[in-house]
Parts: C-alpha cells; structure tokens; sequence
C-alpha cells in the first residue's frame, strides 16, 4: 500500500514533556485566539440566520406554489350533471324519463 507524507525532508524529533513550556502560547496569541474565536462564532451566526433564511424562503415558496394549484373535486362526479343545476334535472326528469298518459 502506497501512502503520501508531507514534510520537507527533515526527520521529526519526539518532544520531551519538560518542553512542554516552550509551546504554551503567550498572552497576545491568546487574545489573538480570543479575537479569532469571536470572528469565527460571528461568520457563523451569520450563516446561520442564511440558511434558515434560505429554507424560510424555500418554505414560502412551495406554500405559495401549493396554493396557486387549482382546485379539483376529491369524490367520484356525475358527468350528466356537470352543464345544468339540480332543478333542471328534475324537469328533464320529468318531461322525458317518467312516463306519461297515452290515451
């Protein structure tokens, strides 16, 4: 197996534990950390409030896309009584389909 390690040629060396006051940062690499932290805890807030923004917009849109779709009928239509109101039918009724004296 083949594996990429970046360095520039220099061996690493195995640090001691007593050395361990040489990599303690000093006070003004803490309020540079401090400072950094607070950038960073801003940007973020900041693309925080976009992405809820961006899914409120993305919620508004869809809702206003759901309520331009017309309206359709969610039961089964009788395709006879679509031209004429319920009264004409009754006459229709009336006239043509019950049967009448011949004599």
């Amino acid at each position: 197996m083949n594996q990429i390690k970046w360095s520039n040629g220099i061996k690493p060396t195995k640090s001691n534990k007593s050395d361990k006051q040489l990599y303690i940062a000093d006070n003004d690499d803490e309020i540079n950390h401090e400072i950094n932290h607070e950038i960073n805890h801003e940007i973020n807030q900041e693309i925080n409030q976009e992405i809820n923004n961006f899914s409120s917009n993305k919620r508004e849109f869809v809702n206003d896309k759901i309520n331009q779709r017309e309206l359709i009928q969610n039961t089964c239509k009788n395709p006879f009584f679509e031209s004429q109101d319920y009264i004409q039918h009754l006459s229709n009724q009336d006239e043509f389909l019950r049967p009448q004296k011949t004599n």
